[in-house]
């Protein structure tokens, strides 16, 4: 049984880029030296959900991308998205590509979810060229508005079992 249908995941990550966007735009003594903490959770958990819905409308089965090959591996989740033809509807800008780049080994050390208050490392990432790709993601497959979702979601694909 699917958990959600892939659109569903798409516009939760929409959610977390949105919320990472306004979090980015605080000044940085309001958050503290932590503040990029809940940033980066925020990004590479969208990033991991829109990546997963891409896959999943692909094709793939949840208990699949749910395994140890890419689970929360986004390097995975992004190289098995480009072999799914990702290229053929989105691009990531090459600031973007930078700081996934970055992300990604921050998720993988498990940086990005659990924060070590006895040895903080300051994560220091410009997120605003990631964000925006995110966002732009979303728009890539769901369109602006009341537009209906490009042809890797049909409805069936989005439909419970």
């Amino acid at each position: 049984m699917s958990r959600s249908a892939p659109i569903s995941s798409l516009n939760v990550a929409q959610s977390y880029f949105l919320c990472a966007e306004e979090l980015a735009q605080l000044p940085q003594g309001r958050l503290g030296v932590f503040a990029a903490q809940p940033i980066t959770f925020l990004v590479t958990h969208g990033w991991e959900l829109s990546l997963k819905a891409f896959l999943r409308a692909s094709g793939m089965s949840e208990r699949a991308l749910a395994g140890k090959t890419f689970g929360h591996r986004l390097d995975n989740l992004l190289s098995e998205a480009e072999r799914h033809g990702l290229s053929e509807h989105f691009q990531m800008s090459a600031e973007g590509d930078a700081v996934f780049d970055q992300i990604t080994y921050a998720a993988e050390r498990h940086e990005a979810r659990y924060l070590n208050l006895d040895r903080p490392r300051i994560i220091d990432f410009n997120f605003k060229p990631l964000i925006d790709d995110g966002l732009r993601f979303y728009r890539a497959f769901v369109g602006e508005g009341d537009q209906c979702g490009r042809d890797w979601y049909s409805a069936e694909q989005q439909s419970i079992p």
